[in-house]
């Protein structure tokens, strides 16, 4: 019967093939899945919600959800939230642009997201690539409070937590490379391609 399932009820339905009293709602539950700033302020307006803007990632200008808005929304998720890396913070420019832990370079266009028009293995090589310094994957700071947070995300409410992953290798070896030069790499230099992926998903 219609609305008798709490919200990871009908998520845990949905994945596991059993059939939801409806179709569940993912908005905000994932960087990937959740509204970009410009929008969202244009809905909190619309919606008369105040308050400052929460951001999940600055480089997509992917906005965490006010609780008011999710529930307006009908969602059935809330996010659990990767932490960053101890000892790092993102390196800023006069100009706005910043460079992430990677080394590659972010410049927002307008109102819009960031593009990494800075791609540090643009040029490189296999020899390059086997001494590039790559951050720490078990840096502490990625996974402090995680289960915390996501006790406590279970026990606000009868929500769906999603784990919002980082980006994904294919994504970040893209990053690194430079999209074009990612791109002709699959037919001119697969090899180094290859290594690029290994490297970035490790």
């Amino acid at each position: 019967m219609k609305g008798s399932m709490t919200s990871r009820e009908r998520v845990l339905a949905a994945v596991d093939r059993r059939g939801p009293d409806r179709v569940p709602v993912d908005v905000g539950g994932t960087s990937f899945s959740t509204i970009v700033g410009l929008a969202y302020e244009r809905l909190k307006a619309r919606l008369g919600v105040g308050g400052e803007t929460a951001y999940m990632k600055r480089k997509s200008r992917t906005v965490l959800l006010d609780e008011s808005v999710a529930r307006r929304l009908s969602t059935d998720t809330r996010p659990l939230l990767v932490g960053s890396p101890d000892g790092w913070q993102d390196f800023y420019l006069e100009d706005g642009s910043f460079r992430d832990e990677f080394g590659v370079l972010w410049r927002r266009a307008g109102d819009g997201h960031y593009a990494p028009l800075g791609n540090p293995l643009r040029d490189a090589g296999l020899g390059e690539l086997a001494t590039y310094p790559w951050p720490d994957p078990r840096n502490p700071g990625r996974i402090r409070g995680l289960r915390e947070q996501a006790r406590r995300l279970h026990e606000q409410g009868e929500y769906a937590v999603v784990l919002s992953m980082p980006v994904g290798f294919v994504h970040l070896s893209q990053y690194l490379r430079g999209y074009e030069q990612w791109l002709m790499d699959i037919v001119l230099n697969p090899r180094f391609l290859d290594a690029l992926m290994d490297a970035a998903l490790e």
